[in-house]
């Protein structure tokens, strides 16, 4: 499905063609809720985060991808001797050891923070201790979907899960008419089908870990 196509199903749907000049809002605030719900295997990328996204030598902070949403895994990667997973670490942690060593210390990095507001193009990533030498890193994220601009525009998310774009338009659309019923139908429909894309995408990340266990090759 491409985004003209899904124009004309919440159009519809609705049985709303005088508000076809406002559908497209409709499904820009879908997309938002999409973004703030939803962590699907669909919006699963992979980037690697080196050197040249270090904000200057020595430093601990490293710039994501534009399009960071959450992160689903963090690894630092190189030389086998060096590879490993690199933890989420809470904000206590951050608070009470990473900051009053943020100065001085140095070392093979064991722990990340995220910091900058979600959803935002402006998030960077805390690694500590500060790495010592070009450290590599590969970010598995999940990833917010590009915007939906013109007719042929098109999502991994939109192409598997159609529902999910076109319930919460439709949801949008029935707080913009107020029609209470409708909002209730399509908000439980888009919450329903979000948290089955979430739980599946759950189990398909446990039965990988699963199927991995004793061959990995991180320490």
């Amino acid at each position: 499905m491409n985004y003209g196509e899904l124009k004309t199903l919440v159009a519809e749907y609705s049985h709303r063609s005088d508000l076809a000049a406002q559908i497209p809002g409709f499904i820009a605030q879908g997309e938002a809720l999409i973004t703030s719900r939803v962590e699907s295997r669909y919006m699963e990328k992979s980037e690697t985060v080196q050197e040249a996204d270090r904000s200057n030598p020595g430093s601990v902070v490293y710039t994501l991808p534009d399009d960071f949403l959450s992160m689903r895994s963090f690894a630092l990667v190189g030389e086998p001797s060096n590879q490993r997973r690199v933890e989420m670490r809470s904000l206590g942690f951050v608070e009470s050891t990473f900051i009053s060593h943020l100065p001085t210390e140095q070392g093979t990095p064991e722990g990340y923070f995220i910091v900058g507001a979600e959803t935002t193009s402006d998030r960077k990533i805390l690694v500590y201790p500060a790495p010592v030498f070009d450290a590599k890193f590969s970010a598995d994220y999940y990833a917010i979907p590009a915007k939906l601009v013109d007719d042929a525009d098109t999502t991994r998310l939109l192409g598997s899960q159609a529902d999910l774009y076109l319930y919460s338009a439709l949801r949008y659309l029935a707080i913009f008419v107020q029609d209470v019923e409708m909002y209730q139908l399509y908000d439980q429909l888009f919450t329903d089908i979000a948290a089955s894309d979430n739980e599946q995408t759950r189990r398909y990340h446990n039965e990988g870990a699963a199927q991995m266990q004793g061959a990995s090759t991180w320490v």
